[in-house]
């Protein structure tokens, strides 16, 4: 536990060392590599040093050599620390420049000044490429790649040709314990920072890999809620839109208003799972929502009651009748609007929706659960275009009500118009009917036993005819009503010279009783339209006559005149009143 916690701390503390301040990602991977190469550095040349110390004191060379090699790593190590430092703060790259520019000017003049193209600083080239392609860039490890060989070539041409020797020249035992030192330092250091790159990258790979997996695990859980949730909310949706559809149709079939509120509730009730339905309409005034039907029982002891809401008033049935938007309470004791309802007890969530026809407010659905949270606005998406589906099937049934009850009156009032008139004909012409022998006619004045009956029942009636010596069936009469839009103006009798009349019999004289009071009908509107055109006819002259003059008594006596003559001879008076 304890060497655990020691290598913690200098993990701690590296991580100190290295860390960059900068705001991108990039930058600061980048800086805090830079930051360790520059600690790899300073080991670097501290080991030149102490090697350049270790040839001084085997006696392999002089001091003053030994001095002179020892001012390129006494210059190095501060100059690494600063550069660290400076990349702390963030500007790497420039400071990678010029580190890498420092470093391969300083070889090049050590090479320079021991050895010439023997020197074993040639070696620590390694290093100075390597911090090149790892901090800068693979191009410009190249580039300074071709620089060395080409100074290394200059100076070996330089060397031969005799233009140039180094100053100070390097034993040979010194030169051989320089490359291998040197080799040696460069190539540990270089393998061993490949080696911590390379494990750093892997474990920063696999860390990520890690991560990775973990997110895609994350997220496929979350896909698989996803895809559940929204599964069972397109379940959902479906069946509310397929209950929806089946209330809808089952609205529109039907005709009677009531039944219709009553069937729409149950539907509703039964297919959704609600706890209440109910249906309030507006009153004529519009002041009112009154209840009209209900699914629940409590809904049906309001119903007993009249139960009716002010429109406006603080309850979500009035204040949606007022406004004509929808409107959800997801929790009723949470809730301002929400008037609490003793019928009702085990609401806790609930929903109202306009019934509109037209932009025109006729009505609540009002919906209630026992389940907090049981409505959303999807909800109310789907339900509320059933309620318009309902409120138009309402407003349908009302008119065709409506129709049918303005149908019935104009059916009634014709017919009284029709029994009046056909009564007017038969006083008028003073006769009862027509009867037919062998196709001549002649006056019916008496109505015969079967046509009152018929006229009295309003149905077909036949009698059988019996001779009068012993009884036996000879004939058969039929009397059959002629009926006009509901009134029976007349009858119609035939006599069969046999003793049954077939069914297919009665039903063809039946169609033509109803066809003859149609004809007849047509007749009589004719002739009733033929005198009132005769009696317009005839008060237009008369008028036209009473402005051929302008002296009252002319006018007077024309009058008269043509009174008189129009109305065959009656005696005429005309007074004017006194003032």
């Amino acid at each position: 536990m304890n060497s655990m916690g020691w290598r913690d701390r200098l993990r701690e503390a590296l991580e100190r060392w290295v860390a960059v301040r900068a705001m991108d990602e990039e930058e600061a991977r980048l800086g805090r590599l830079f930051n360790i190469l520059m600690l790899i550095s300073t080991g670097i040349v501290s080991a030149i040093s102490v090697v350049f110390i270790g040839i001084w004191v085997a006696g392999l060379s002089q001091l003053t050599t030994v001095a002179v090699g020892l001012l390129f790593p006494g210059f190095f190590i501060p100059f690494s620390l600063i550069c660290l430092a400076l990349a702390k703060r963030g500007r790497v790259r420039p400071i990678a420049v010029v580190y890498v520019g420092v470093n391969l000017v300083s070889i090049a003049l050590a090479a320079l000044l021991f050895g010439g193209f023997r020197s074993p600083a040639f070696v620590l080239f390694i290093w100075t490429i390597s911090v090149a392609g790892i901090v800068l860039s693979p191009v410009s490890a190249l580039l300074m790649t071709g620089t060395v060989v080409v100074f290394f070539f200059l100076l070996l041409g330089l060397e031969v040709l005799g233009i140039y020797a180094p100053p100070v020249p390097i034993p040979f035992q010194v030169e051989e314990i320089g490359f291998i030192s040197f080799t040696l330092i460069v190539l540990v250091s270089t393998v061993g920072l490949l080696t911590y790159l390379n494990m750093r990258s892997l474990r920063d790979t696999l860390e990520r890999l890690r991560m990775t997996t973990r997110e895609l695990e994350e997220q496929r859980r979350s896909l698989e809620d996803q895809v559940a949730a929204r599964t069972a909310d397109l379940v959902r949706r479906s069946a509310q839109l397929e209950a929806a559809a089946q209330v809808a149709r089952e609205a529109t079939a039907l005709r009677d208003p009531q039944a219709l509120l009553e069937t729409v509730v149950r539907l509703i009730a039964d297919r959704f799972g609600f706890y209440h339905v109910g249906i309030f309409l507006m009153d004529e005034r519009g002041a009112y929502a009154v209840l009209q039907a209900a699914s629940s029982e409590g809904g049906q002891r309001m119903l007993a009651r009249g139960y009716r809401l002010e429109v406006g008033q603080v309850s979500i049935v009035g204040s949606v009748a007022k406004t004509g938007q929808p409107r959800i309470v997801r929790d009723v004791g949470a809730d301002a609007v929400f008037l609490d309802n003793p019928d009702l007890p085990l609401t806790r969530s609930e929903m109202a929706l306009p019934l509109r026809v037209g932009g025109r407010t006729i009505g609540v659905l009002d919906v209630q659960s026992e389940e907090p949270e049981a409505f959303t606005q999807e909800d109310v998406a789907v339900l509320q275009t059933m309620a318009d589906q309902i409120a138009l099937a309402i407003e349908n049934a009302r008119a065709l009500e409506q129709m049918q009850r303005t149908l019935q009156e104009l059916e009634r009032v014709y017919g009284e118009y029709t029994r009046e008139a056909w009564r007017a004909v038969r006083r008028f012409r003073r006769w009862v009917g027509r009867r037919y022998r062998r196709l001549l006619p002649e006056p019916a004045e008496e109505l015969p036993e079967e046509a009152q009956q018929a006229l009295a029942e309003g149905r077909p009636v036949l009698q059988p005819i019996h001779e009068a010596g012993d009884g036996r069936v000879v004939g058969t009469l039929l009397a059959v009503p002629m009926k006009l839009r509901g009134q029976v103006i007349g009858a119609l009798n035939l006599r069969f010279a046999t003793p049954e009349v077939m069914p297919e019999t009665v039903r063809i004289v039946e169609e033509i009783a109803d066809r003859l009071a149609l004809a007849l009908e047509n007749a009589r509107l004719l002739e009733e339209t033929r005198r009132r055109a005769e009696q317009e006819r005839r008060i237009g002259e008369i008028s036209q006559k009473l402005t051929t003059s302008v002296y009252m008594e002319r006018i007077l006596q024309i009058a008269a005149e043509e009174l008189n003559q129009a109305l065959g001879g009656a005696e005429v008076t005309i007074q004017i009143l006194p003032g």
